[in-house]
């Protein structure tokens, strides 16, 4: 599976930040750029392992793991193994280098603590592209920066002074528990959202209370667990409908919707489509 998109910037480029590209590749090929490439880029790798190569030094990437490349920084990356799902966002804007000082980001590897915030960005960013041929642009580069903020917190650049300490420990050390926690309800929602999953449920499996469930899912991706499994849900939707002949009523079933007005209503919400707008416009074609 792979996409690409590279928008007109001509209406935004005056933007202190705007998105020049994003996309996905599951069978990433080399890449050699010896001047490096014209505009910063952000990848991260979600499935697979591969291999960066940057300033002389060798990297590993496996899944989880993110890289970034300023502009003109020399570099080549290639696949480790058969598969190396990576994906990427080139941002542009003559503020970038003031935000990327402010959040302690310089080129290179970084760990991505949990990836489920900047898949979100990244679904902002197409969505509104696909959505909206005269002004997509403006709304998709709206996002930039609330991508390299999601890169950044989940790489740990933040600054020390920028994460006020509690009684319950430090800050750095209270987002491993969160993101860690985070990690396990992704894996459990990724692997029964066809089933009727409740809150009751998750702070079961994490041992924890339904107060510290809705602070670890609004810290880790701006949403309440509902919201988190319903989006979830909607983006199996969504492959289903490209990739499948299967009818509405029965994906919304099988995504673990019992009321077909409420999955409309949510699928409308989150991509501006109905199922069969969607399906029509997006049907055997890369998503």
């Amino acid at each position: 599976m792979w996409y690409f998109m590279y928008p007109d910037t001509t209406q935004v480029n005056d933007l202190p930040y705007f998105l020049h590209s994003i996309g996905l590749h599951e069978l990433q090929p080399q890449v050699v750029k010896p001047e490096g490439h014209t505009y910063d880029q952000f990848f991260y790798s979600t499935k697979g392992n591969g291999i960066l190569i940057l300033d002389g030094k060798k990297y590993d990437i496996p899944a989880g793991d993110g890289f970034f490349l300023p502009a003109h920084t020399p570099h080549e990356y290639y696949p480790k193994d058969s598969v190396w799902d990576i994906r990427w966002m080139e941002a542009r804007g003559d503020r970038l280098s003031q935000l990327y000082e402010k959040l302690g980001l310089h080129a290179g590897v970084y760990h991505l603590w949990n990836l489920t915030g900047l898949e979100i960005q990244m679904n902002k960013m197409r969505e509104e592209l696909l959505n909206d041929e005269q002004f997509g642009i403006y709304y998709a580069s709206s996002h930039v920066q609330e991508y390299i903020m999601e890169f950044a917190k989940q790489s740990g650049t933040l600054k020390h002074k920028m994460q006020p300490q509690d009684s319950s420990g430090s800050s750095k050390d209270k987002k491993k528990v969160y993101n860690k926690h985070m990690n396990l309800l992704a894996d459990y929602v990724d692997h029964h959202f066809m089933n009727q999953i409740t809150e009751t449920e998750l702070c079961n499996i994490l041992n924890i209370t339904p107060q510290h469930l809705g602070r670890i899912t609004r810290s880790c991706c701006g949403m309440t667990p509902i919201e988190y499994i319903n989006h979830i849900r909607i983006e199996k939707a969504r492959s289903y409908l490209g990739f499948t002949n299967v009818n509405a009523c029965d994906i919304a079933r099988y995504c673990g919707f019992q009321n077909n007005n409420y999955f409309w209503k949510l699928f409308k919400k989150q991509t501006g489509l109905t199922p069969g707008e969607y399906r029509k416009r997006y049907k055997h074609t890369e998503i």
